[in-house]
Protein backbone atom coordinates (compact mmCIF):
# COMPACT_ATOMS: atom_id res chain seq x y z
CA UNK A 1 0.00 0.00 0.00
CA UNK A 2 1.33 3.58 -1.00
CA UNK A 3 2.29 5.96 1.82
CA UNK A 4 2.09 9.59 2.44
CA UNK A 5 3.12 12.12 5.51
CA UNK A 6 0.89 14.46 6.74
CA UNK A 7 3.29 17.54 8.17
CA UNK A 8 2.09 19.31 11.41
CA UNK A 9 0.22 21.68 9.89
CA UNK A 10 -2.46 19.44 8.46
CA UNK A 11 -2.64 17.32 11.84
CA UNK A 12 -3.95 20.61 13.25
CA UNK A 13 -6.04 21.80 10.28
CA UNK A 14 -7.66 18.26 11.06
CA UNK A 15 -7.83 18.65 14.61
CA UNK A 16 -9.76 22.10 14.05
CA UNK A 17 -11.99 20.60 11.40
CA UNK A 18 -10.95 23.02 8.62
CA UNK A 19 -13.01 21.78 5.56
CA UNK A 20 -9.91 21.52 3.05
CA UNK A 21 -7.95 19.02 5.75
CA UNK A 22 -10.63 16.55 5.19
CA UNK A 23 -10.59 16.68 1.47
CA UNK A 24 -6.81 16.13 1.95
CA UNK A 25 -7.92 13.63 4.23
CA UNK A 26 -10.18 12.09 1.66
CA UNK A 27 -7.85 12.14 -1.24
CA UNK A 28 -5.42 10.16 0.95
CA UNK A 29 -7.66 7.53 2.16
CA UNK A 30 -6.50 4.71 0.21
CA UNK A 31 -2.66 5.37 1.68
CA UNK A 32 -1.24 4.68 4.93
CA UNK A 33 -1.58 7.85 6.19
CA UNK A 34 1.66 8.48 8.56
CA UNK A 35 3.32 11.63 10.65
CA UNK A 36 6.78 11.80 11.74
CA UNK A 37 7.40 11.14 15.18
CA UNK A 38 8.66 14.92 15.21
CA UNK A 39 5.13 15.64 14.26
CA UNK A 40 3.96 13.63 17.42
CA UNK A 41 5.75 15.59 19.85
CA UNK A 42 4.76 18.89 17.93
CA UNK A 43 1.23 18.39 18.21
CA UNK A 44 1.27 16.97 21.74
CA UNK A 45 4.02 18.91 23.17
CA UNK A 46 1.72 22.12 21.88
CA UNK A 47 -1.88 20.43 23.22
CA UNK A 48 -3.78 21.86 25.78
CA UNK A 49 -5.43 18.67 26.64
CA UNK A 50 -2.54 15.88 25.72
CA UNK A 51 -4.63 13.00 26.32
CA UNK A 52 -7.07 13.89 23.72
CA UNK A 53 -4.02 15.02 21.77
CA UNK A 54 -2.36 11.69 21.80
CA UNK A 55 -5.52 9.69 21.27
CA UNK A 56 -6.06 12.21 17.73
CA UNK A 57 -2.84 10.64 16.50
CA UNK A 58 -3.41 6.94 16.91
CA UNK A 59 -4.45 6.30 13.51
CA UNK A 60 -1.77 7.01 11.35
CA UNK A 61 1.34 5.54 11.48
CA UNK A 62 4.18 6.81 13.05
CA UNK A 63 7.69 7.29 11.28
CA UNK A 64 10.89 7.14 13.74
CA UNK A 65 14.29 8.96 13.14
CA UNK A 66 15.64 6.32 12.39
CA UNK A 67 19.27 5.61 10.78
CA UNK A 68 17.63 5.87 7.11
CA UNK A 69 16.23 9.62 8.09
CA UNK A 70 19.59 10.59 9.95
CA UNK A 71 21.43 9.78 6.79
CA UNK A 72 18.95 11.48 4.59
CA UNK A 73 19.53 15.09 7.70
CA UNK A 74 23.48 14.31 7.24
CA UNK A 75 23.40 14.60 3.49
CA UNK A 76 20.76 17.43 3.73
CA UNK A 77 22.34 19.58 5.75
CA UNK A 78 25.34 20.30 3.49
CA UNK A 79 23.47 21.44 0.99
CA UNK A 80 21.09 23.82 3.29
CA UNK A 81 21.34 26.28 6.11
CA UNK A 82 18.08 25.86 7.97
CA UNK A 83 17.44 28.51 10.08
CA UNK A 84 16.84 27.56 13.73
CA UNK A 85 12.69 27.86 13.88
CA UNK A 86 12.57 24.98 10.83
CA UNK A 87 14.71 22.63 12.33
CA UNK A 88 11.43 20.85 13.43
CA UNK A 89 9.98 21.45 9.59
CA UNK A 90 13.84 19.49 8.11
CA UNK A 91 13.75 16.81 9.89
CA UNK A 92 10.13 16.09 8.57
CA UNK A 93 11.48 16.81 4.83
CA UNK A 94 13.98 14.35 5.83
CA UNK A 95 11.48 11.89 6.88
CA UNK A 96 9.31 12.04 3.99
CA UNK A 97 12.65 11.77 1.31
CA UNK A 98 14.25 8.96 2.88
CA UNK A 99 11.24 6.83 2.84
CA UNK A 100 10.61 8.28 -0.62
CA UNK A 101 6.82 9.70 0.29
CA UNK A 102 4.89 12.67 -0.32
CA UNK A 103 4.77 15.17 2.02
CA UNK A 104 1.29 17.03 2.33
CA UNK A 105 1.33 20.28 3.63
CA UNK A 106 0.00 24.21 3.41
CA UNK A 107 3.41 25.52 4.57
CA UNK A 108 4.94 25.99 0.79
CA UNK A 109 7.68 28.70 2.13
CA UNK A 110 9.40 25.87 4.54
CA UNK A 111 9.02 23.04 2.13
CA UNK A 112 9.10 24.02 -1.03
CA UNK A 113 13.28 24.74 -1.03
CA UNK A 114 14.22 21.22 -0.87
CA UNK A 115 15.18 19.45 -4.38
CA UNK A 116 13.65 15.83 -4.08
CA UNK A 117 11.23 16.59 -1.72
CA UNK A 118 7.87 15.49 -3.62
CA UNK A 119 5.11 17.62 -1.71
CA UNK A 120 1.28 18.11 -2.16
CA UNK A 121 0.55 21.76 -1.02
CA UNK A 122 -2.76 22.38 -0.09
CA UNK A 123 -4.66 25.72 0.73
CA UNK A 124 -7.15 26.98 3.90
CA UNK A 125 -9.01 29.79 3.40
Amino acid sequence: MPRVLFDTTLIVHLYRKKKEAFHILNKYKNQEMCISIVTYVEFVANANRKKEARKTLRSYTILPIDDRVSETVKKQSFLYEVPKTQNCDFLIACTAMSHGITLVTNNEKHFNKYRGLKTDFYSTS
